[in-house]
């Protein structure tokens, strides 16, 4: 981070990133709930305010969404485990760890492109191309 003295992954840089990320995504869920049109106001009928409550048995009662959130939380918790793994191997293994960052930033932007999951296949073999070249040349 450019507002740090050094580049390396240290506990201050990841505990400031992880305070950054929750400040942009306060500010962004603000930004975008009032940019949402309301334009279903005009067609709502009155009808009596929940208590949270109801809302909650309400969500505990949906099976679907329980299911999802759950699936959610394991793929999430999964893939935050593979980044970490991954991390320790550019690190430790290859040592290219200076350029990690650069790294997982270059892929999360091809990963956004249409076709995403050819993109993620793509850097594995590359990856795993790169790794074989280090290995064998070293």
């Amino acid at each position: 981070m450019p507002i740090l003295p050094g580049n390396e992954f240290t506990p201050e840089t990841l505990r400031l990133a992880v305070f950054m990320s929750a400040i942009l995504t306060v500010v962004s869920l603000y930004w975008m709930a009032r940019a949402v049109p309301d334009k279903m106001a005009q067609h709502r009928m009155e009808r009596p305010r929940e208590n949270v409550l109801y809302v909650l048995r309400a969500i505990y009662k949906n099976k679907p969404l329980l299911i999802f959130v759950a699936a959610q939380s394991l793929s999430g918790f999964g893939m935050g485990m593979w980044v970490g793994l991954l991390f320790i191997y550019l690190d430790t293994y290859l040592q290219l760890g200076e350029g990690a960052a650069a790294f997982f930033l270059i892929g999360n932007l091809f990963s956004l492109a249409p076709q995403g999951r050819i993109s993620v296949i793509r850097w594995s073999v590359n990856c795993c191309k790169a790794s074989f070249q280090i290995r064998s040349d070293g």
